[in-house]
């Protein structure tokens, strides 16, 4: 809408932007100086206003600013023209601006590049001995200018040319050559200048640049050992929700109850990208700080790869497709020509922060002893034993012989061999695993892990990817501090949204904790109670100990018309036992209720196949079809003359119906389109005028057997579709031949059509129920049943599956998964008995849906209880990082540093800078708390640690009353 009411206005913008390029008037008076006899022909791109004023105030207007673009008024037009040709010196040294008086000229050509330009400048390094004789760098650094060279600089880049590079790259990944170009460009776009080539220069700046600015981020400024005693991962952003001892954990938490001590696990999840390949350059470029980052010390970790004896490791069958299993015992590199293969990582599983010394490269494949050096070289850095929850796409093998793989680490990771794991596979991955792994391995079937999916690890790789051509062909040195540097934006971004991620966390939480509760109530009240405690107790078996009996297999079958056939066989047999008994046919009541269905069924399939064969007319389908409708045809007019028997009402609604066919010898309607008509198809005065007597209720009791089956073959033939459905996309994309892949897909046209018949008996059933009985008790428990509710078990066994649905932890279950076929009884004491007697057994059926909705009831109630302990742990850590930055200021100064000693505005910098960052931390802590409190009040959560918090984090009364009442 807006770009539409801009359109008619183009033109005026157009002529505004063309007139800009001639002079205001003619002749120009300078607006500086307003001398007559000054006329003004210059005027200042990046200045306001694009006033005109004389080579004198041009001069004096741009003292300081000398790289400011000027455009001169000469052959009429504008043409740019530099400070420096005008005249223009920039005095250093001196704060006053006045000139030194021992100045000394710097390089004829010296060039400083901007972010809006490059420009060649005439500089005046002061030299005298009030300033005890400052280097040239350091007088280049006070104006923010930051030399190329350490010696006798040439060239120099503004801060604000190196801090817009680092925001770009970091956040649109821009490489350094496409943003040294379009500086150039602003200057010289056309080419018509000597051409200046500092792209080495600005590479090895930015990189200064961005280590320096990591380092006094994490005070090492402040630190007397400075930047050389950067310990390991001294550089790296961590995650301020995760449990760390010495920053955010309760005191004595170690010696908490197992009820709550499972809140103190660290989540971590690996994975590998294969994108983040290197090129083998044979650049030798030195480290900024080995180990310090994401990245492992590399010196360590290839002393370990030359230590480390290869042996190949023995794989448990496993129907896995993912590559890792595939790479595990490769022994060829990726490329002769790539030094590196990819990256491997360890990250935080819940909040997808990278770990620091959590990053290795890979040489050849995902090996485990590339795994197994980031895994233990990042818990090495924790400070403390804590329980650890690892997840893996391959998890199921890799964690085979982990503990004996750790033990032949070097003696400093001997204290790891306590720390309890529990392993996982990320759930979207688990899918591609045997069906033993996706119980044994799954987040949603296990106690304490919340609603953890680990798939977390891959957001990273999306966001890191940006940077793969980038840093494909750098030094090994400068592609480590590269993605170190990105990896800290990413973790800083995360932190920085951790305030409206956990509100909206918490709060859809608790919305669904409540469905999910209701779900599973509604669910429960359907079983005996001695059945749930049995089932209950099946389940901590199972947990304990997953050789024992899993309660999530599911097995089903119909068996309830088959129980009522033979049971209304005997009801007949009695009859005609009966020495008063008169037949009225041959065919028994019971028996031509139950042919009227088989016909019913028996004309779904026709009409399919009509449906088959018009798709596909064929002479010889056509003439099949000819042949069925015609057996087909017989059939129906021979059980209308039993109908007549049984049901006289219902002759002349039939004959009015058929019209010609009355007969049976004409084609005016087609086989399949005959009436079937039952008890229920007919009004209720004329039903019980115009039906023998037993008839309505025996069609009652086959509806109901028939409406039970149909929905236990729903589920069964949605099973199957499903089934058919992930073994034709793991297929896609293997070499398993077009042969396999055809034999899918007619399996799928088969089973789609079973479940299609199944669906049309079920609604036939439960539109029979409807007219016979309404209010039955058949009614409490079934539905009618929709195509929208053809879905499941699992969420990604939906035909309309997409990223987009709810995953399996926060779905709600269609109601055919969670309905009980025989938990209510029947009219009938001989059928009551015989499924009272089989009750149990069906209500096995259900125990792995119900078995699932408990999990996910249970999972949300500790999600809530994480994110809860989550948002004390990120304000504890943030308040606790503001008062460790306070400590910081005076530290050098107390460790006795002579050169903070001689250097007072270096102390007061170091003094500023530790106060503007533990205020930056609180007012986060407290933009945290104004969102997080009002919710964590209404449901009366983190109480305990709310009272000792609030004060600190909430100082204003307003919002103190407003986190109070819960606005």
């Amino acid at each position: 809408d807006r770009m539409n009411r801009w359109i008619p206005h183009r033109d005026e913008y157009l002529d505004n932007m063309l007139a800009r390029e001639a002079l205001p008037t003619r002749p120009v008076p300078c607006v500086g100086c307003c001398d007559p006899a000054s006329t003004g022909l210059y005027r200042c791109q990046d200045c306001c206003g694009g006033r005109m004023l004389c080579k004198g105030c041009i001069l004096g207007a741009h003292q300081w600013l000398p790289l400011h673009h000027i455009q001169m008024w000469a052959d009429r037009c504008f043409r740019l023209v530099s400070l420096q040709e005008l005249g223009l010196e920039v005095l250093l040294g001196h704060s006053d601006g006045k000139p030194c008086c021992n100045s000394v000229k710097g390089h004829a050509n010296f060039v400083v590049f901007d972010s809006k330009g490059y420009h060649l400048v005439t500089l005046l390094f002061c030299d005298c001995r009030l300033l005890d004789s400052r280097s040239h760098r350091d007088q280049l650094l006070d104006i923010g200018w930051y030399p190329a060279s350490v010696v006798q600089p040439q060239t120099a880049f503004t801060f604000r040319f190196l801090d817009t590079f680092h925001r770009l790259t970091l956040q649109g990944k821009i490489s350094l050559h496409d943003y040294y170009l379009s500086v150039m460009h602003k200057t010289d776009n056309a080419g018509l200048k000597t051409r200046i080539y500092r792209y080495h220069e600005a590479a090895l700046a930015a990189r200064q640049y961005a280590h320096l600015m990591a380092a006094k981020r994490m005070g090492r400024g402040h630190d007397p050992t400075g930047i050389g005693g950067t310990p390991q991962g001294g550089l790296a952003l961590r995650c301020p929700a995760c449990p760390q001892p010495d920053w955010n954990l309760p005191k004595g938490w170690e010696n908490s109850p197992p009820e709550k001590k499972w809140l103190y696990a660290l989540f971590l999840a690996l994975d590998a990208c294969f994108k983040m390949k290197n090129r083998d350059r044979k650049i030798d470029d030195p480290e900024l700080g080995g180990g310090t980052g994401y990245f492992v010390d590399e010196a360590e970790y290839q002393a370990h790869l030359k230590r480390y004896v290869e042996e190949p490791e023995k794989l448990d069958p496993c129907d896995s497709t993912f590559h890792a299993i595939k790479a595990v015992n490769s022994k060829k590199a990726s490329s002769d020509v790539m030094s590196v293969s990819g990256v491997a990582a360890v990250k935080c599983a819940r909040h997808a922060l990278m770990v620091p010394n959590g990053v290795a490269d890979l040489q050849r494949g995902e090996k485990y002893v590339t795994m197994d050096w980031i895994f233990w070289s990042s818990l090495l850095l924790v400070g403390a034993i804590l329980p650890v929850i690892a997840s893996y796409d391959i998890a199921c093998q890799w964690k085979q012989n982990l503990r004996r793989r750790q033990s032949k680490l070097p003696v400093s990771y001997a204290a790891l061999a306590v720390v309890t794991i529990r392993f996982f596979i990320p759930n979207f991955h688990i899918n591609g695993h045997k069906l033993k792994c996706q119980t044994e391995f799954y987040f949603l079937l296990h106690e304490d892990v919340g609603l953890t999916h680990a798939e977390t690890v891959e957001q990273e790789w999306a966001h890191i990817g940006g940077v793969a051509t980038m840093t494909r062909d750098m030094g090994p040195s400068a592609r480590h501090h590269t993605l170190n540097d990105h990896w800290t934006f990413w973790n800083f971004r995360k932190m920085i949204g951790f305030g409206d991620w956990f509100y909206r966390s918490l709060t859809n939480t608790l919305d669904e904790t409540r469905t999910h509760q209701e779900v599973l109530h509604e669910f429960t009240e359907r079983f005996p109670k001695e059945t749930i405690q049995d089932w209950e107790s099946m389940i901590r078996r199972w947990e304990q100990d997953p050789k024992q009996p899993n309660p999530y297999e599911e097995i089903e079958e119909a068996i309830n018309v088959n129980k009522l056939r033979a049971e209304l066989a005997k009801e007949d047999a009695a009859e005609a036992g009966q020495p008063d008994a008169t037949a009225l046919h041959a065919t028994s009541g019971n028996m031509f209720v139950h042919q009227t269905f088989c016909l019913l069924d028996q004309r779904r399939k026709l009409r399919q196949h009509a449906a088959d064969t018009k798709a596909h007319a064929t002479e010889a389908a056509k003439a099949t079809l000819q042949e069925r409708r015609a057996a087909f045809r017989r059939r129906v007019f021979e059980y209308y003359q039993i109908q007549n028997i049984y049901m006289p009402g219902y002759i002349e609604e039939r004959t009015s119906q058929l019209g010609e066919d009355d007969l049976g010898s004409g084609d005016a309607i087609n086989a399949e389109n005959l009436p079937i008509l039952l008890p229920s198809d007919l009004k209720a005065m004329l039903r019980s005028k115009g039906c023998l007597p037993g008839i309505v209720d025996t069609e009652k009791r086959y509806a109901e057997a028939l409406l039970k089956d149909s929905l236990v073959n729903v589920r069964r033939f949605q099973r199957l579709v499903a089934s058919v459905r992930q073994k034709m996309k793991h297929t896609a994309g293997s070499n398993v031949g077009q042969r396999e892949g055809t034999r899918s897909r007619s399996l799928m046209d088969t089973v789609a059509a079973k479940l299609n018949r199944a669906f049309d008996t079920y609604g036939s059933a439960y539109t029979a129920m409807r007219s016979l009985d309404p209010r039955g008790p058949w009614s409490l428990r079934f539905r009618e049943l929709r195509r929208e509710d053809l879905r499941g078990p699992r969420r990604h066994d939906d035909s309309a599956y997409s990223e987009e649905q709810p995953s399996e932890t926060h779905r709600t279950p269609s109601w055919i998964w969670t309905v009980s076929i025989t938990d209510y009884s029947t009219d009938h004491t001989d059928f009551e008995v015989t499924e009272a007697a089989d009750s149990r057994a069906m209500d096995l059926h259900m125990r792995s849906e119900w078995a699932r909705q408990r999990a996910r009831t249970r999972r949300h109630v500790e999600e809530i209880c994480l994110l809860v302990e989550e948002m004390r742990r990120v304000l504890t850590y943030l308040l606790a990082k503001a008062d460790w930055w306070e400590t910081q200021g005076q530290r050098r100064v107390q460790s006795g540093d002579s050169k903070v000693k001689s250097n007072s505005r270096l102390a007061h910098g170091l003094l500023a800078y530790a106060s503007r960052q533990a205020s930056i931390l609180r007012d986060l802590a407290k933009v945290f708390a104004k969102l997080w409190l009002p919710p964590l009040k209404v449901y009366g959560l983190g109480q305990d640690w709310i009272i000792k918090l609030e004060p600190i984090l909430i100082t204003d009364p307003c919002e103190m009353d407003a986190a109070m009442i819960g606005e």
